[in-house]
């Protein structure tokens, strides 16, 4: 993935366009400019850190190489919070793709646990069954 397409999926994933991450990150809005041109090639890592401290969710080595995932795991001090169709990741909005694919994990967790727990359960009715046997036959 080139810096251009790495551009376009932070302004999708921020909502944001160029001038107003460019306020955001304090810098000139004509740096995001000349990555949209081509002029240049990839992210620095002057950038990339930037672009980290502000949303942390990005994946820096991918900023920079366009290798890996995209977007990191929310830190524990971040909060994940849904509603009207957009997520807000501690104060910055994320798009409904990447709120989907949260929402689809939570999901996917809450299904095992709850298999876990019947099985957990099941055996804990074969223990007590098994030790309601041992007493018996102890007798």
């Amino acid at each position: 993935m080139g810096s251009v397409e790495i551009l376009d999926f932070i302004l999708q994933t921020v909502k944001m366009n160029e001038y107003q991450v460019a306020q955001k990150l304090g810098i000139a809005v004509q740096t995001l400019y000349n990555i949209r041109a081509g002029k240049t090639k990839r992210i620095s890592d002057k950038l990339a850190n930037n672009i980290v401290s502000h949303f942390p969710f990005f994946n820096k080595s991918w900023l920079i190489s366009g290798d890996g995932e995209a977007i990191v795991s929310a830190p524990a001090n971040q909060t994940i919070i849904e509603g009207r169709g957009v997520t807000q990741y501690g104060n910055v909005t994320l798009n409904e793709t990447i709120a989907s694919k949260i929402e689809d994990e939570v999901r996917n967790i809450r299904v095992q646990l709850s298999f876990l727990t019947d099985e957990i359960r099941k055996m804990q009715e074969q223990n007590r069954a098994l030790q309601q046997k041992l007493f018996e036959t102890g007798r």
